[in-house]
């Protein structure tokens, strides 16, 4: 009897976690931080009723971070997670275009942000390891040690 390890899902756990925690890790932060993070949409000039939309961007980051660290539906939350990490890229571009370059206020209190131009790279990243996750197969399967039995 030998044990070996399952790389294919140790990597689909470790970028489901990764997307996961960040998308929890901001949410928390931005709802610690709440009229921050409504002033930095402000800012941006074009979101509307800004704490609708600030309430709602911390309510969808905290179930799709939650829907990915636990397992649940995993395909439809990384996909979900993939289209808003794109949306975010694409607000902060069009931000960045128009000058402002303002904090986004992505992590809420935990710091200084990134320069925007670093928080569209980092979505972007994070929207590709999050779209990888809607092609894998073993989506429930999380078994990383297989156990052979020999004769």
């Amino acid at each position: 009897m030998f044990h070996s390890f399952n790389w294919g899902r140790g990597m689909m756990l470790l970028k489901r976690l990764s997307v996961g925690g960040v998308f929890i890790l901001a949410g928390l932060a931005k709802l610690s931080a709440f009229a921050s993070f409504q002033y930095s949409l402000e800012q941006m000039g074009w979101v509307p009723m800004a704490p609708i939309a600030a309430t709602g961007v911390i309510a969808l980051e905290l179930t799709a971070g939650s829907m990915l660290l636990f397992g649940i539906r995993i395909r439809e939350a990384a996909a979900f997670a993939a289209s808003m990490l794109l949306i975010f890229a694409a607000v902060l571009t069009q931000s960045l275009v128009r000058g402002n370059e303002l904090p986004c206020g992505c992590f809420g209190s935990l710091g200084p942000s990134l320069p925007v131009r670093w928080q569209i790279v980092l979505d972007l990243f994070l929207g590709l390891v999050a779209l990888s996750l809607t092609s894998q197969r073993e989506m429930a399967d999380m078994n990383l040690i297989e156990v052979n039995v020999g004769q």
